[in-house]
């Protein structure tokens, strides 16, 4: 049950998003630049972020195998 359950989650959450079908009121117009995106803006601390968690589940798990010996 439990692995049917997460594609279907997945599949609602992707689809749920109105904003990642195209959507071109005028499809002669080839459209302007769309710009940076607003990942841009904040992939430093981001990275940041991901290196410590990564180090503390590593830390964590290290730490649950050393106990169990």
């Amino acid at each position: 049950m439990k692995t049917t359950i997460k594609p279907i989650l997945i599949t609602f959450l992707l689809f749920s998003s109105t904003l990642i079908f195209a959507d071109d009121a005028n499809p002669a117009d080839p459209g302007g630049d769309p710009g940076i995106a607003p990942i841009n803006d904040c992939i430093v601390p981001m990275l940041i972020l991901g290196v410590l968690v990564g180090f503390q589940i590593i830390k964590l798990r290290l730490k649950e195998t050393s106990i169990k010996k």
